[in-house]
């Protein structure tokens, strides 16, 4: 047994299986050193090495979980309808409720999508029982990693039930916190924030047609920002003008040869490269992008020994996260 906030616990000794539970919630960044469940997982010591996380999900694109799971072959339990015998997935949006006109008492079932007959609770014991595990993501099928994803409509006769789950839905509703809850806790799924919509047709009228590569007139300087995946390097770069006003100049997809995780990697190479383009502004001078931001989240070690053959003031690693008191945080020495 470990704690996740120890980084003696997490690296002080060998392990042929690493278990993580509720990765979730575990720490982005460990003395500077990364996440907790990447260090975890640097199983390198066993050929024969497993790692196992086990977590709810939080918010969508900072949830860890999800993100495993979405790397992996994408498996879910299909259960056959008790009428008409078609495999399927449990969804909650197939779930039905009504308030009984003359017991005042809601009558609560699951909406079969393939003959719409109604589906109880109680029919789940034969349907788990015939269940089978599928992957849903063919091309990863081949992937070392085997990912796994059940909510609570699943949970055997006896133990959380449609109705009580139909109960928590209806209780968590005008109750954000709940409703997060809900969401992590039962459905097994991300929470997705989600900001004022603006008319789209304001948004289309302020629209303006630029060449990608081109510099407005109004430009005074470039910056760049790159998030690392598995496979590829994302890059965008941005013209600032006055007030903090700016303009997307270009966005790249630099592909990996074979992963991001070697720094001997072509992306590697196209990103250095693009990192000494010049661009032409309209008044003759040539720009340079003066400050580069490199997600640090995935890759962590691979974006830092690149960072460190830069200037410190114009190549930054940085990690998003949502436990900080300000915009920015103070830099940590790597």
């Amino acid at each position: 047994m470990g704690n996740a906030r120890s980084i003696e616990d997490l690296i002080s000794s060998p392990k042929r299986i690493a278990v993580g539970d509720e990765i979730d919630e575990w720490p982005e960044d460990l003395s500077g050193r990364g996440d907790s469940w990447t260090l975890l997982k640097r199983l390198k010591t066993y050929p024969n090495a497993k790692a196992v996380a086990v977590s709810k999900p939080s918010v969508k694109g900072r949830s860890k979980i999800k993100s495993g799971y979405l790397s992996g072959d994408q498996r879910k339990y299909f259960v056959p309808c008790p009428h008409c015998d078609e495999y399927q997935v449990l969804v909650w949006s197939q779930m039905k409720w009504e308030k009984n006109k003359k017991t005042k008492e809601q009558e609560v079932w699951y909406a079969c999508p393939h003959c719409k007959v109604k589906i109880k609770n109680y029919h789940k014991e034969l349907m788990l029982r015939r269940g089978e595990w599928r992957p849903t993501s063919p091309h990863r099928v081949s992937s070392r990693i085997r990912s796994y994803q059940i909510s609570s409509l699943y949970a055997p006769v006896g133990w959380t039930s449609w109705e009580s789950l139909v109960k928590q839905w209806l209780d968590a509703q005008g109750t954000i916190n709940q409703l997060i809850s809900f969401i992590n806790d039962e459905l097994a799924e991300t929470w997705e924030e989600r900001g004022e919509i603006q008319d789209w047709e304001v948004l289309r009228g302020r629209k303006e047609s630029w060449r990608s590569g081109v510099i407005h007139e109004d430009v005074l300087l470039l910056t760049a920002g790159a998030d690392v995946q598995e496979k590829r390097i994302e890059v965008e770069v941005i013209g600032w003008g006055k007030r903090c006003e700016h303009w997307s100049v270009e966005y790249h997809i630099l592909l990996a040869e074979v992963s991001t995780n070697n720094l001997d990697d072509k992306c590697w190479r196209d990103l250095a490269d693009l990192m000494t383009k010049c661009w032409k502004h309209p008044n003759g001078e040539d720009l340079y992008l003066s400050g580069i931001c490199i997600d640090a989240g995935y890759n962590t070690e691979t974006v830092y020994h690149f960072c460190r053959g830069y200037p410190q003031d114009r190549v930054l690693a940085i990690q998003g996260s949502d436990r900080l008191e300000g915009y920015i945080s103070k830099p940590k020495p790597v």
